[in-house]
């Protein structure tokens, strides 16, 4: 389970990686030249300078690599919230069949419902 996420931690490092690696390099007449490839351009006057597009880009990149991480967080969240409770479940020695599709399905729906600092109260 856990190479799962950290598969997925890792595709996005190495996203990252490439795109400041590229950015670092890339000049104004890089991206000139780049920019007049392209045949369609939505609206050519709205067009960014380079020094408006240098920091409007890494902005989007942190923001887009803080949503990736956030989308990884909560399922990691859940998946811990699940085992810890089935962890009591089964350590309680109950067997009820109630009570663990309680914690699979009910439990789950309200745990994913609440707001992340309430999700690391509970865990």
């Amino acid at each position: 389970m856990a190479a799962r996420y950290l598969d997925r931690l890792q595709n996005i490092y190495d996203m990252v990686s490439y795109t400041l690696a590229g950015y670092r390099k890339t000049s104004e007449s890089d991206y000139d030249e780049f920019a007049q490839q392209l045949q369609v351009m939505p609206r050519q006057p709205a067009r960014l300078s380079y020094e408006e597009v240098k920091p409007a880009s890494e902005q989007w990149l942190l923001r887009n690599t803080l949503s990736d991480g956030l989308a990884i967080v909560m399922p990691v969240l859940e998946d811990a919230r699940t085992i810890c409770a089935l962890c009591d479940f089964k350590g309680s020695g109950n067997k009820d069949p109630e009570q663990l599709n309680e914690i699979a399905s009910n439990q789950r729906a309200e745990f994913l419902q609440q707001e992340i600092d309430k999700k690391f109260e509970i865990l």
